[in-house]
């Protein structure tokens, strides 16, 4: 069991934190949402040409206590219209597919980080994490990806 003078010291730091936080954290969040509001509308235009997403974002803050936390919500509309893309020369089910193009319809190819590449109604959250939010974040912090995808998802890192 901790000793009072650790308990205070402990209590004291979190109270510096927290009054940091309470300074920091509306600039802080401010100038994040502007920039992630940005990045996203440019990583819109530039990945997904002719076609429409809105999307909803939120961002705030919590101080207690016991913590100082901010979080980041972005939910994503449908994706909507026409787009072509080129396909390479692939296997598929043991044949070899020649490269072609098609024209998808309400859905965007997206490249995941096991290099898979996937066909989707709607953006992953993996890439609206890796493509948009976590360039953002490292211009004001050095956690790592793994960090960032644990706190946008709400989990706690080991």
């Amino acid at each position: 069991m901790p000793d009072q003078e650790s308990t205070e010291i402990e209590q004291f730091k979190q109270q510096v934190t927290n009054r940091v936080a309470e300074e920091y954290f509306p600039e802080l969040f401010a100038e994040l949402e502007e920039k992630i509001t940005k990045r996203m509308d440019n990583w819109l235009g530039e990945k997904l040409p002719g076609q429409m997403v809105t999307y909803d974002f939120n961002m705030n803050f919590e101080i207690d206590d016991n913590n100082s936390i901010g979080y980041i919500e972005v939910d994503f509309s449908p994706i909507t219209g026409e787009h072509e893309v080129q396909v390479r020369t692939h296997t598929r089910n043991g044949r070899q597919v020649q490269g072609h193009s098609r024209t998808l319809t309400d859905q965007a190819t997206f490249e995941l980080e096991d290099g898979s590449v996937i066909t989707s109604d709607s953006i992953p959250d993996e890439i609206l994490i890796k493509e948009i939010i976590y360039p953002v974040i490292q211009e004001y912090s050095d956690d790592t990806l793994a960090d960032v995808k644990d706190l946008i998802s709400g989990s706690e890192g080991s």
